[in-house]
């Protein structure tokens, strides 16, 4: 196979497997992605830049550099714990349980989505906030019936499909700035005490992008032969540039209550110029004479079988192509002390695609910060709707001094071993 082809599949389906949120910081996965309204310093980056308005940011905020900071999300819209225990252990089973087991997949396709953030550097001073954060967004599609394989194995006459759903990715290092000041509108002057406005830009650096754009084929038994085929359509690009624009309105309604609303990623795309076109096409036909000997091929007998199966294998120049960095609406609200200590907030998000693991179903989120002293912010949360739909979430901060640590925790899907998913992110930076 192309090398070009076998490093860009690598990377599609290794990536697929290995990388397990949008900010995606800790305390957004800590309050299940309700944290629109409370985001402070660097994290007002993907939100909110209006948020950089409010008098209670940092005076300096850093990131990256030798703190520890990452994110990770995997989720499917089939797969849970319980259904993994099920399938490493299940041993034999007869129809009406595989029929059962093999029931969770939707339109029979495997969905796994995942995301992984890793900021490099950051800084905000003041009202100026910048960071560069590398991120890996992709969506596998697998076809069931390589499931259900292990359970029942060849029938005569039945075909095992290679036919997928959507496999895309695309590595990407955005180049984040935003900025924030304050606006008198003597028309809310009664309803509010202070407002904001912020703008912020992204300039997009594509890594790598990949595709599998048609996927065919499948391995079908009779008494006596096996044909095995495949073929793979498939669009690959190296480096790519883009921008996206952040627009954010912030108000302070009274000393308990503030709102926001921005539009994130106006604009988004990338234009990916290095573009290659490939086709594999794979296909052979054994007879049941042959079985037994190939059984007992060497090594290179077995790379010539495969050689020989080997119809097409080519890659040729593509015309350039854009993909896209998902453009949502993001609104919040906070009501700080309902309690002595305690916040709750909420927010409302609306993506406008369905590629790349997105939703254009709304999502709304809602959670609790109680506060132990100044030290110790615990915090939960839930959200509805999206491509996760119900997640769970719960964190916790060490903020002393100077240095702030935050941890969050959520799952998609479910509770504990019937989630479809989960996030995960730790996150040290410094606040003076």
């Amino acid at each position: 196979m192309n090398k070009l082809y076998q490093i860009i599949l690598g990377i599609l389906f290794v990536g697929s497997f290995s990388f397990c949120q949008l900010n995606s910081s800790a305390i957004e996965i800590g309050t299940a992605n309700s944290n629109a309204i409370q985001a402070r310093g660097l994290d007002v980056l993907g939100l909110n830049p209006a948020n950089l308005g409010f008098n209670d940011n940092p005076r300096i905020n850093v990131r990256g550099f030798l703190l520890p900071s990452i994110s990770v999300q995997l989720n499917s819209n089939s797969l849970t714990a319980n259904w993994i225990n099920t399938f490493l252990n299940s041993g034999e089973l007869d129809q009406n349980e595989i029929d059962d087991l093999m029931s969770v997949f939707e339109d029979n396709i495997l969905e796994i989505n995942q995301t992984v953030y890793f900021p490099i550097v950051g800084v905000q001073i003041d009202k100026y906030a910048f960071m560069i954060k590398p991120e890996y967004v992709g969506s596998l599609g697998l076809p069931s019936d390589l499931i259900r394989f292990p359970f029942e194995g060849l029938k005569f006459g039945d075909q095992i499909s290679f036919e997928n759903g959507k496999t895309v990715a695309q590595a990407i290092v955005p180049i984040s700035f935003a900025t924030a000041f304050e606006i008198a509108i003597p028309q809310l002057s009664p309803f509010v005490q202070n407002t904001y406005v912020g703008v912020g830009g992204k300039l997009l650096f594509g890594i790598g992008y990949g595709e599998l754009t048609f996927v065919d084929g499948g391995i079908l038994s009779q008494p006596t032969s096996m044909t095995i085929s495949n073929e793979i359509e498939s669009k690959t690009a190296l480096g790519g540039f883009g921008f996206a624009l952040d627009a954010g309105f912030a108000a302070v309604i009274n000393d308990n209550m503030k709102a926001n609303v921005s539009l994130n990623n106006l604009f988004g795309h990338l234009r990916w110029k290095n573009v290659e076109d490939g086709l594999f096409v794979t296909e052979g036909v054994f007879n049941r004479s042959e079985f037994e000997e190939i059984s007992n091929y060497s090594n290179e007998q077995l790379d010539s079988l495969e050689n020989a199966m080997i119809k097409v294998d080519t890659t040729f120049a593509g015309d350039p192509l854009s993909s896209k960095y998902p453009a949502y609406l993001l609104a919040g609200f906070e009501y700080s002390n309902l309690v002595p200590n305690l916040d709750i907030i909420a927010s409302y998000r609306q993506y406008f695609t369905d590629e790349l693991g997105y939703s254009i179903t709304p999502r709304l989120s809602v959670a609790s910060i109680y506060y132990v002293g100044t030290i110790l912010p615990l915090r939960a949360g839930i959200s509805m709707g999206g491509p996760e739909g119900f997640q769970w979430s719960t964190g916790f901060g060490i903020h002393y001094r100077f240095y702030h640590f935050d941890f969050g925790f959520s799952q998609m899907g479910g509770f504990f071993n019937n989630a479809k998913g989960f996030a995960l992110a730790l996150e040290s930076s410094l606040w003076f």
